[in-house]
C-alpha cells in the first residue's frame, strides 16, 4: 500500500476490529448524530464511506460527494442506494451477502421450530401461572414440506438444514437457481403456486427488487394450507403485510415466523401486532457475534480494496469498471 491517507466517514457504529482496519488507511469519522443536511455538508471531505441501510444515498448525496471512490454497505440490502447515481458519479458500491447466511439461516428454522411449538405464547403462559401444555400442542417438522422461496447462500442453507435435520421434502421456487443447487439440498424446482399450494412452512429468502416487492399477497396466501407457518427473514416488503393480517385473522394460514416488517419498527396500532399467532424479531437474524464480526470486515475489504485501486468483491453497478 501507498502512503497515502484517506478520510473515511461511517454512518454506523463499527465493531473495533473494523475500526482498526480502517484507521490503516485514514482517519475514520463516525457520522451516526449527524442529521441528512450535516452528511451532506461534509460529504465532499470524504473518500470513502461505511454505509447503513437507512441513509438515502441519492443523486443529491453523489452530487456533493466530489472525492468519493466507495460506498460500502455492511449487509446485503442495497435498496437505499441509488446505483444509477453513483456510477454516473465515479462512485462504487458494494454489499456483503452471504457473510451473515449461517445466522440468518439458523435464525429462519428457529422461527420454523418456534412456530410450530407454539414457544411464546407457552413462555407467556407459565410466566403467568398458567399450566396449559395440551392448549399449546404443536406441531412436528419431521417429514413435512418445506416450500423454499429464494435459493441464495441464506435459502440454500436453510433448505439443506431442513433436508438434513427434519428429513423434510424441500420444494424450490428461484427462476436463477442452477439444477444442480436444488439438487444438492435434495429439492425439487417448482413454480410459485406449487411451493405454496404443498408446503408445510414457506420460507422466504430473496432480495428486495422490483421483482419481489409484494411477490407473497392475497392470492398467494390463499393457496397456502390453512395449517401452513410463513416465515420471512429477508425484508418486509416482500409480503403484502395487510393481506397477511387478514389471511392469519381468517384461518387462511395458521402461523406466521417474522424477522422483517414493511415499515420498521412498526407503530404501535399497527394490526400485525395484535395477531397471537405471529412470532415476531426486530430484524435481527443476522445479529450474531460472529454475523456482525462477518458483515463489518466484508465491508470493510470492499472499501479498503476500492481505495487501493482494486476491484472489489462484491461490486454493485459493475457497469463502472467500463469507466475506465
Amino acid at each position: 500500500m501507498n502512503d497515502e491517507k484517506f478520510r473515511i466517514l461511517t454512518l454506523l457504529n463499527p465493531i473495533q476490529e473494523a475500526i482498526d482496519e480502517l484507521e490503516v488507511y485514514g482517519p475514520v469519522v463516525t457520522g451516526t448524530s449527524w442529521s441528512r443536511g450535516e452528511v451532506l455538508e461534509k460529504i465532499d471531505d470524504f473518500d470513502a464511506v461505511l454505509a447503513d441501510d437507512e441513509f438515502p444515498y441519492d443523486e443529491e448525496f453523489f452530487d456533493g460527494a466530489n472525492k468519493l471512490k466507495v460506498v460500502s454497505r455492511v449487509g446485503v440490502g442495497y435498496e437505499n442506494v441509488d446505483l444509477e447515481a453513483a456510477t454516473d458519479h465515479g462512485v462504487m458500491v458494494t454489499n456483503t451477502p452471504g457473510v451473515m447466511a449461517e445466522s440468518v439461516a439458523e435464525h429462519a428454522i428457529m422461527l420454523m421450530l418456534a412456530s410450530a411449538n407454539n414457544l411464546v405464547p407457552a413462555d407467556r403462559a407459565v410466566r403467568e401461572d398458567r399450566w396449559e401444555w395440551e392448549k399449546y400442542r404443536g406441531v412436528e417438522l419431521w417429514n413435512g414440506t418445506l416450500g423454499q422461496i429464494g435459493l441464495g447462500k441464506i435459502g440454500y442453507m436453510v433448505a439443506k438444514k431442513a433436508a438434513d435435520s427434519f428429513n423434510m421434502r424441500v420444494l424450490v421456487h428461484d427462476p436463477y437457481a442452477m439444477e444442480e443447487r436444488v439438487l444438492e439440498v435434495g429439492g425439487k424446482s417448482v413454480n410459485l403456486d406449487t411451493a405454496l399450494e404443498e408446503a408445510d412452512v414457506v420460507s422466504i429468502n430473496v432480495p428486495l427488487t422490483e421483482e419481489t416487492t409484494r411477490m407473497i399477497g392475497e392470492d398467494e396466501l390463499k393457496q397456502m394450507k390453512e395449517s401452513a407457518i410463513l416465515v420471512n427473514t429477508s425484508r418486509g416488503k416482500v409480503v403484502d403485510q395487510s393481506a397477511l393480517v387478514r389471511a392469519l385473522k381468517d384461518g387462511e394460514i395458521a402461523k406466521a415466523g417474522l424477522d422483517v416488517l414493511e415499515e420498521e419498527p412498526p407503530e404501535r396500532d399497527d394490526p400485525i401486532l395484535e395477531l397471537d399467532q405471529v412470532i415476531f424479531t426486530p430484524h435481527q437474524a443476522s445479529n450474531t457475534e460472529t454475523g456482525v464480526a462477518n458483515m463489518f470486515m466484508g465491508a470493510v475489504r470492499n472499501l479498503t480494496s476500492a481505495l487501493q485501486g482494486k476491484r472489489p468483491g462484491f461490486l454493485l453497478n459493475q457497469s463502472i469498471l467500463d469507466q475506465g
